[in-house]
């Protein structure tokens, strides 16, 4: 049957620059169902509203694997996770085993 899988860290990036990066919460949730696997993800940093949100889609065969996913940056127009070039990005994969 479906395996449902949750995900929870909280952690003190001392190194981090600027200091709203320094505090930050991960969420994950996944849930295997026969060969595929969908999953929801969500970095926050509290300080100043930063949000790191993710979706992804994995198909396991025999011998291919398929991975796609997609990801969001936003929060507050101040947010650390806002001032880098892109709110977007998406990728595939596909890898054969031989």
């Amino acid at each position: 049957g479906p395996d449902l899988t949750l995900l929870t860290e909280v952690w003190h990036d001392g190194a981090a620059t600027p200091d709203a990066a320094r505090r930050n919460v991960y969420l994950r949730a996944s849930r295997k169902i026969d060969a595929w696997e969908p999953a929801l993800d969500l970095q926050w940093q509290p300080r100043d509203g930063g949000r790191s949100v993710g979706a992804s889609l994995r198909w396991q065969g025999d011998r291919w694997r398929v991975d796609a996913a997609w990801r969001l940056l936003a929060g507050p127009q101040g947010a650390a996770m806002r001032q880098g070039p892109l709110r977007h990005s998406g990728a595939m994969a596909a890898t054969l085993a031989f």
